[in-house]
């Protein structure tokens, strides 16, 4: 029963971290360097209890979860998450006296940490699963080096590999657990923030109609106005300047027509249309925008292609 208590107590040590940055960190703090910091000392926390509270099987058998914490600082914190993180663990386990355990501690870090963080680069694009797997090789990778290290320094026999062998199994299950568990956070987190970016397009959208119907009632009275100074008796310039502005009350009212047709939901609403002559609209209707990008639109549209499609 006091193994049991030992490894429980390990894992406990390793999901208070992800509990708190998950749930006080990432929302709170904007930074990107700044979260990564917090981790850094968080994980670094979890490394010292690791070690301080280890999983004793018996004289000198000991059992001690830190590589986790160690391995996931530097996938997801980077180079100096790794790197100091490293140095904890070195000066740390200086502390207990300089023995094997020291030398073994130094050697599997020189020889497994340069491998850890030349994948963290391509783990940090990884999706989802591929993260899980690059994790748990990793793992197997580090502990793989401990087991063959041990065995130089102590001499390979069952009995002194025996934690060793123990210690791999339970590193690579446990990473597997952790990093699932971080990554399901990490992507409900942005389900939900994808959510709350939905929820104000909605409102938004909800608003335009309101707002388009503002701006059409002055754009009418404008426009019958025009219309009511438009008489035979006026000079052919003048005819002309209200003709234009005409036309440009209806190109406005088009867009905004547009606009809204846009935001609406999609109804499957086909007809036979002229797609030149809607991609001559698009052009017209992004002209300003892409004049003040310094943008050139050239189009070459051929006349009398014609298909069922929403407009």
């Amino acid at each position: 029963m006091s193994i049991i208590k030992d490894f429980l107590l390990q894992l406990t040590f390793m999901v208070i971290p992800i509990f708190i940055y998950h749930t006080f960190i990432t929302e709170r703090v904007m930074s990107v360097k700044n979260r990564k910091v917090i981790m850094t000392m968080l994980w670094g926390l979890s490394i010292i209890a690791c070690m301080s509270f280890p999983v004793v099987f018996g004289e000198n058998a000991r059992l001690e979860l830190r590589i986790i914490p160690l391995l996931l600082g530097a996938l997801y914190g980077g180079f100096f998450s790794g790197i100091f993180l490293s140095a904890l663990i070195i000066f740390y386990r200086l502390s207990f006296g300089l023995d094997i355990g020291f030398y073994n501690t130094v050697l599997v870090l020189l020889l497994s940490m340069p491998v850890i963080m030349y994948f963290q680069k391509s783990f940090v694009s990884l999706k989802k699963d591929k993260r899980v797997k690059m994790a748990v090789a990793l793992s197997f990778y580090y502990c793989l080096i401990g087991i063959t290290c041990f065995g130089i320094l102590r001499g390979f026999s069952i009995e002194n590999l025996i934690v060793p062998f123990i210690h791999l199994i339970f590193t690579v299950l446990v990473t597997f657990c952790f990093t699932l568990l971080i990554e399901t956070i990490r992507e409900i987190h942005q389900l939900r923030l994808e959510m709350q970016n939905s929820e104000k397009l909605r409102v938004i959208g909800e608003l335009t109609s309101v707002f388009a119907h503002e701006i059409r009632n002055p754009m009418q009275a404008t426009r019958g106005f025009l219309q009511l100074l438009n008489e035979p008796n006026l000079p052919k310039k003048k005819k002309e300047y209200i003709q234009i502005s005409l036309e440009e009350l209806d190109r406005a009212n088009a867009i905004i027509n547009d606009f809204l047709s846009f935001g609406k939901p999609s109804i499957n609403d086909n007809e036979r249309i002229n797609v030149g002559i809607q991609l001559q609209r698009v052009v017209n209707i992004i002209q300003s925008y892409i004049l003040y990008r310094n943008v050139e639109i050239k189009t070459d549209i051929r006349d009398n292609c014609w298909i069922y499609a929403n407009p």
